[in-house]
């Protein structure tokens, strides 16, 4: 059995904690025993996000309402003309024609008659 590069260097069960000199300032080490909490610089100075960053996330929360907009504009407000219309429109092979009429017994085709009549013009 072989053990990983990473679990090879490390002392058993965890590698020491550094001390607190080596991660704190002496100012924050004196507010740190004296109970009370450190002074801090100006946030909006240290942690002030790049202009991109800012442009990002406006964009994209813009972009966010854009879409809700609308959403809810076609929710609340649709198209007049808006949805499908359906026409419906009868057999062309139903229609009368001019100078032919049809007398049809179901069931007898030879008592079904055609009269056609001829068209002067």
């Amino acid at each position: 059995m072989t053990t990983s590069p990473s679990w090879a260097s490390a002392q058993w069960p965890w590698d020491p904690p550094p001390a607190l000199e080596d991660v704190y300032d002496e100012a924050t080490l004196a507010a740190l025993d004296a109970g009370v909490e450190p002074e801090r610089e100006d946030p909006a100075a240290v942690d002030e996000a790049p202009v991109a960053a800012r442009w990002r996330g406006s964009l994209a929360g813009g972009a966010v309402l854009a879409g809700i907009a609308l959403g809810l504009r076609e929710v609340f407000d649709p198209e007049p003309d808006g949805g499908a219309m359906i026409e419906v429109l009868p057999d062309p092979g139903l229609q009368a024609v001019d100078g032919v009429t049809l007398y049809f017994v179901p069931g007898d085709p030879q008592g079904t008659v055609a009269v056609v009549r001829r068209r002067l013009t």
